[in-house]
């Protein structure tokens, strides 16, 4: 009798053991990765994981690929043809980092005004200096506008909602 019950508890923690097991399979898409591991494939939502090639603050910023382009991110400049929205602070250079791909990931994205920018009056986004967002200027010019405000900026450092899309070439001319 006492074998049986024995066989039973085995056979029980087995069916345990082996359902914990298969939980974690057809969760493995979400799990948690280390830095130095990023997952290939689909990212559903447009959300990439990243190092940050340097510190970064505020989070929210413009960025683009960094020296290793399949795993760092460094903020973007003036000129730069951004790739998407660092959704993170990095306190050091190595630091995980999520990145919105613009034009892919899901929803508006807030960004960081480097002016104060009115949603009545300006109809486009280009990338700014250090990573920041600005009216698409009149001067002459190729820009690469980025998307669409959806809420106004009081000025520099201010955050504003945007529609976004990928980078497109306009030319401006006098």
């Amino acid at each position: 009798m006492t074998e049986w019950i024995t066989m039973i508890a085995v056979a029980m923690l087995a069916m345990v053991v082996g359902g914990i097991f298969m939980t974690a399979l057809r969760r493995k898409d979400r799990m948690l990765y280390a830095s130095n591991s990023f997952p290939v494939g689909r990212h559903d939502t447009g959300n990439l994981p990243r190092l940050a090639e340097a510190a970064i603050t505020p989070r929210y910023l413009l960025g683009k690929k960094g020296t290793n382009p399949e795993t760092q991110a460094v903020v973007s400049g003036a000129s730069d043809i951004p790739d998407f929205v660092i959704t993170d602070e990095a306190e050091i250079a190595g630091d995980p980092i999520g990145c919105a791909a613009l034009g892919v990931a899901s929803g508006t994205i807030p960004m960081v005004a480097s002016e104060a920018i009115d949603i009545e009056s300006v109809h486009f986004l280009v990338p700014a200096a250090n990573g920041k967002v600005k009216a698409l200027p009149t001067a002459a010019g190729t820009y690469y506008v980025i998307g669409k405000p959806m809420s106004s900026a009081s000025g520099d450092g201010a955050a504003l909602e945007v529609a976004h899309c990928s980078p497109n070439p306009v030319i401006v001319t006098e």
